[in-house]
């Protein structure tokens, strides 16, 4: 059975059944959160920061808001990981806070959404990739979840996995995730196989950076860049590669001011790291710098037209340009960035959804999906489960 055809499956036996869904979806509810996300450079994310192919430009479409279903969306939550999966064209989101163990499956195509039967075990803010044939997990131990058979898989503990959970990042090289830093600070971090189910440990020798919680980390194709986060925040990194077990650090020349990651962008182009937004001690910031690994080398990012400083956003790479979106506090705008032209244009802010931060963000291929998130209102915390899709809809049938 193909995975397409096993989500099919799912969504038929999910109708049948009486209680599919949650009661409670598209509600908010009060509570109180850590004001940090895992921004996993999967993507995750804490956002999508895969330099996933789009083959169209901007010209004759206007970038559009649309609805998306909240029937049977998850519980209202923040904090928690999404990723894309194209080989079976659905978002996948799990833990948070609220968080309920399930994996939550949305499919732009037929707007529905569906849960794994079972769950797991709850996670808060957890790392989460896409193998392109499960989803891989670390947070309050580690599993992975195979959406075609709905079925759980743990991962092995102790011995060289990673020894803290929570501010972890987390990327998948193709072949193996590699889980860095969290907890209050370390500079530990472990490769996980799922081929052979084991654990290795990354090297903490020469180039290591040094220990950090709340950083960023995204893959190059050959290469993870783990950069910022630490309290205080830092303004330094490091360059891993996993076949020789070995650090370069990033140089700190020209590079951006010392920012937490969890909510500053972070996205891959395919051949520069773009680092935008944050925290430092002082507040937020709206400025950024662009990385080129292949120099070790800054570039100044334009800062007219910029969005307004905010952390706990999210960011997208569409193939051509970085989308950033909401954040801290009560933002619901953002900005696209193009690296070519150094320019950046607002985006749409009619349909757009309410205000919101430590919210989840993937790039499709055709389109932007933003779910679920919270906002402050006096002294609450309030948590969202609805969303929006945001594409480039053909100027003819924009309405």
């Amino acid at each position: 059975m193909s995975a397409r055809c096993g989500w099919i499956a799912l969504v038929m036996a999910c109708a049948a059944l009486a209680g599919c869904g949650d009661d409670d979806a598209g509600e908010t509810d009060g509570g109180d959160a850590d004001a940090d996300t895992d921004v996993d450079t999967d993507v995750d994310a804490d956002s999508d920061t895969d330099a996933d192919t789009d083959t169209d430009s901007d010209a004759g479409c206007t970038w559009t808001w649309l609805p998306m279903s909240d029937d049977g969306a998850p519980e209202a939550r923040a904090g928690h990981a999404a990723v894309w999966a194209p080989e079976i064209g659905l978002m996948l989101v799990y833990g948070g806070s609220p968080t309920d163990g399930y994996v939550h499956m949305y499919d732009p195509e037929t707007d529905v959404w569906i849960a794994s039967a079972t769950p797991d075990a709850e996670s808060t803010y957890p790392s989460m990739i896409w193998s392109g044939e499960s989803a891989i997990i670390w947070g309050n131990g580690g599993r992975a979840y195979q959406p075609e058979s709905d079925l759980w898989d743990e991962l092995p503990t102790g011995g060289d996995a990673p020894t803290v959970e929570g501010g972890n990042s987390a990327v998948w090289t193709g072949e193996a995730m590699i889980v860095w830093g969290g907890g209050t600070g370390t500079d530990f971090g472990a490769v996980y196989d799922p081929l052979v189910d084991a654990w290795s440990p990354t090297s903490q020798g020469e180039g290591c950076p040094a220990a950090r919680t709340g950083h960023a980390a995204i893959w190059t194709g050959n290469s993870m860049i783990v950069w910022g986060g630490g309290s205080p925040p830092m303004d330094t990194g490091g360059v891993y590669d996993p076949v020789g077990d070995s650090w370069l650090p990033t140089t700190m020349v020209d590079g951006p001011s010392p920012r937490w990651d969890n909510g500053n962008s972070v996205v891959w182009t395919g051949d520069r790291m773009i680092v935008w937004g944050g925290a430092s001690e002082s507040g937020v910031l709206g400025d950024g710098a662009i990385y080129d690994p292949a120099t070790d080398s800054w570039s100044a990012m334009e800062q007219e037209g910029a969005p307004s400083p905010r952390s706990m956003h999210t960011a997208i790479w569409t193939g051509h340009e970085m989308i950033v979106w909401g954040g801290y506090a009560g933002l619901a705008d953002g900005g696209h960035y193009d690296p070519v032209s150094d320019t950046w244009i607002p985006t749409a802010v009619s349909g757009a959804p309410s205000t919101r931060h430590a919210h989840s963000a993937v790039w499709t291929g055709e389109e932007m999906i933003v779910w679920g998130g919270m906002y402050y209102e006096g002294p609450d915390d309030y948590y969202l489960s609805d969303g929006k899709r945001y594409r480039c809809v053909p100027s003819g049938d924009a309405k």
